[in-house]
């Protein structure tokens, strides 16, 4: 029997249908398995669009703490807040951070600790050069003048007591990239289209 496309159909005739490898459980999520038989170009350009992308930014967070390997594309880091340890770090609460695979957390813009009773002043950027740059603003110097000692960094992660990631499993863009992954593996394992119809039908994918 003709190996098909599960989503449209189609014989695979190497010209209007053509076969591609196929990653039947998401590069993004460390899937190393590849089948040709189971989705044509043109469907796989389509979910890797409408499915896998969103699934992979849903999941990001998870694959960037636990540095899965995947073949191509960038996943090292992905947005978060934090929940500050102590009231001098509350500055932070409000801030956007970076979280990379190194578990540095990194701010998008400077921010400065202050602590009027050690007399203290940290101040943390992106990197060096910002946080640098910051140090030398009025506001800064200001506090340097009064005999404030000065910190620079370029990670927040020592003055975190929670990272909020944002991660919803439950959320129809991860449901949608599990439920493809199951009609992957099992197209890929010769169950007949006709078993799994029903769920293309209802555009659930």
């Amino acid at each position: 029997m003709p190996k098909t496309c599960y989503l449209c159909a189609r014989v695979f005739d190497g010209v209007k249908t053509r076969q591609h490898g196929e990653h039947i459980i998401q590069n993004a999520i460390g899937g190393a398995l590849i089948s040709e038989e189971i989705l044509c170009e043109t469907c796989g350009g389509k979910l890797g669009r409408t499915v896998d992308t969103p699934f992979a930014t849903a999941l990001a967070p998870l694959t960037v703490l636990l540095d899965l390997p995947r073949d191509r594309g960038d996943y090292s880091r992905v947005g978060a807040t934090i929940a500050a340890k102590t009231e001098e770090a509350a500055p932070l609460e409000g801030v956007q951070f970076t979280l990379y695979n190194d578990f540095s957390v990194v701010p998008r813009q400077p921010v400065a600790l202050i602590d009027d009773v050690k007399l203290s002043v940290t101040v943390v950027g992106a990197n060096q050069r910002q946080a640098e740059q910051y140090a030398n603003s009025p506001r800064i110097q200001a506090l340097v003048t009064k005999g404030y000692s000065l910190e620079l960094s370029t990670n927040a992660a020592t003055y975190a007591q929670n990272l909020l990631v944002p991660v919803k499993p439950n959320s129809k863009a991860v449901l949608r990239g599990v439920l493809k992954i199951a009609i992957g593996y099992a197209s890929s394992n010769g169950v007949p289209r006709q078993d799994f119809e029903h769920l293309l039908e209802q555009d659930d994918l």
